[in-house]
């Protein structure tokens, strides 16, 4: 056995300080309704951030790559919206998005937003006035 003493350790950036683990373990935590709001209003900013990916990278001959980076993008905010407007109604009372200025309804409408583009980008079935129609609404 060594003559030295081993030390216990917390680990951490400042090498296991007490106090340092204590101001982490009890700082208090959003509230699930609180992060679910913080999570629908970057929701919303990611899906202006795609239509301005679909203004600048798909507007005119798309490569492969930027259609299939929108493709996957694009379903998987279609799925959280679908999920935040569901569970914003069951749970309206607590969830409260008028604190952060939105309503089912505008998450419901983005939602229906991100589908009609979904559709004009990668579904080959919607005519070109469609198209058209659906751009001048998303781009006025």
């Amino acid at each position: 056995m060594s003559n030295s003493i081993e030390k216990t350790r917390f680990d951490g950036p400042r090498g296991g300080n007490i106090l340092e683990f204590y101001s982490r373990e009890f700082k208090p935590e959003p509230s699930p309704f609180e992060m679910f709001r913080q999570h629908v209003s970057q929701w919303f900013f990611a899906s202006r951030m795609l239509r301005a990916f679909e203004a600048t990278a798909l507007a005119h001959k798309p490569s492969e790559q930027d259609l299939s980076s929108h493709q996957i993008a694009c379903a998987a905010l279609i799925t959280f919206g679908a999920f935040a407007s569901s569970f914003a109604k069951n749970h309206k009372d607590e969830v409260e998005l008028e604190k952060v200025g939105l309503k089912v309804d505008d998450i419901e409408a983005e939602t229906r937003l991100l589908r009609d583009n979904f559709k004009m980008f990668h579904d080959d079935t919607m005519s070109q006035e469609e198209a058209e129609k659906v751009l001048k609404e998303a781009f006025p």
